[in-house]
């Protein structure tokens, strides 16, 4: 099957510039961490969007829950033989509102995309990637 990630649009130029790259080298390492390391990540272009496209066997319903974990996923969706697009129904974990996160309160704030993508990664290298629960990290540099 072919999927495809639309990745969300972000009102910092400078972090939209790098989605692309970014999020491919994100769900690269999701789709390792689940045992696909044979799907390859390309970003496409479809309707003037960005999306992320793989091919992989059809995905268990907790294998899109790992990957719905994505940090700049929109919608997840499935290419069907007619060329059509059909949306697949994922959960959205995470502990805020995703706009909650994007406030920019003052000027040195990072995004907030971007550091559950720096997450993602660690948790996609780390034994803690399949478990159900919660993980919970401790940054030092937080205030």
């Amino acid at each position: 099957m072919v999927y495809l990630f639309q990745l969300l649009p972000h009102a910092n130029i400078r972090y939209q510039a790098s989605q692309d790259h970014l999020g491919t080298s994100e769900l690269a390492c999701l789709l390792h961490a689940l045992g696909l390391s044979g799907a390859e990540v390309s970003p496409v272009r479809v309707g003037g969007a960005a999306f992320l496209s793989f091919t992989a066997p059809e995905l268990t319903p907790a294998q899109l829950a790992h990957l719905a974990r994505h940090s700049a996923m929109l919608l997840m969706c499935v290419r069907e033989e007619s060329n059509m697009l059909r949306p697949l129904e994922v959960p959205r974990p995470g502990y805020l509102p995703r706009d909650l996160a994007e406030v920019l309160k003052y000027k040195g704030k990072t995004s907030a995309v971007f550091t559950a993508m720096m997450i993602n990664l660690a948790l996609s290298a780390s034994d803690f990637f399949l478990q159900e629960s919660h993980v919970t990290v401790l940054d030092p540099l937080c205030g």
